[in-house]
């Protein structure tokens, strides 16, 4: 019996030293915590790309938007350097990801509204002359709205299978600078000029008007007139067109220069 109580006092002694030794601790608490920080950084750094992603597909409705109310008649070709140009906002995130649509929207006498014409680019144009519900702040009879639309299909780098693709988009309607409607075609030459556009503004059709009958006594004062009643429109297209005329560029480049970018 003495030899058997002796290996159990030995084994109660090698149990009760294990139980007190607390070395190795730090490095199991680690290795449980582990995956949780892990999943927490994951976490953090998607959220954060998907907001900066979100602030610039934001950045890009505006641009494009803007850029194309300040023309007064725009051709397809160079409607796609135009769009082109404005998904360079994106980077350095892929822009094979982003779609951008842009289209004139128009309403009637009774106030419905409809495309006019719309051009994309990595997505579908809108269809002309379908149906389209304005916010109510703008929704007015014979009225016309540049009516842009962005959309970006983020896919995060990790965790791609358990949420998978979102779409991330924004969309923003601004008035026409320089016309009540923009010229758009394929036989539309692109221009500034309010004597191209669709259909001149009230603003500053009464504007050159006024100026004109203000100086009628030469054929330089009435066309100095016509600038000011442009630039009383609030579209400063006298500016955009004497840019414009010295930029040497080619291509969307030109876009960027005409606009004063």
């Amino acid at each position: 019996m003495k030899p058997a109580r002796q290996i159990s006092r030995a084994l109660l002694r090698k149990v009760r030293k294990v139980l007190r030794d607390r070395r190795g601790i730090a490095a199991t608490e680690f290795a449980l915590l582990v995956p949780a920080l892990l999943v927490v950084f994951v976490g953090v750094t998607e959220v954060g790309q998907a907001i900066e992603i979100n602030r610039k597909v934001t950045l890009t409705v505006r641009t494009v938007t803007d850029l194309v109310t300040q023309y007064a008649a725009l051709s397809p070709s160079d409607m796609t350097n135009l769009l082109n140009a404005s998904a360079q906002v994106i980077a350095p995130y892929p822009s094979s990801n982003l779609t951008i649509t842009v289209s004139e929207v128009s309403t009637d006498s009774n106030g419905n509204a409809t495309v006019t014409w719309s051009s994309s680019v990595n997505g579908t144009a809108l269809a002309t002359g379908q149906k389209v519900t304005l916010p109510s702040s703008i929704d007015q009879p014979n009225i016309s709205v540049i009516f842009g639309q962005v959309q970006y299909a983020y896919t995060p780098v990790l965790g791609d299978g358990i949420i998978g693709t979102k779409t991330l988009s924004d969309q923003i309607y601004m008035n026409p600078r320089l016309c009540t409607q923009i010229a758009y075609g394929s036989s539309i030459t692109t221009s500034t000029l309010t004597s191209n556009c669709a259909s001149t503004s009230s603003s500053s059709s009464s504007s050159s008007s006024s100026s004109s009958s203000g100086s009628s006594s030469s054929g330089s004062s009435s066309s100095g007139s016509s600038s000011s009643g442009s630039s009383s429109s609030g579209s400063g297209s006298s500016g955009s067109g004497s840019s414009g005329s010295s930029c040497s560029y080619t291509g969307w480049w030109a876009f960027l220069c005409s606009s004063g970018w």
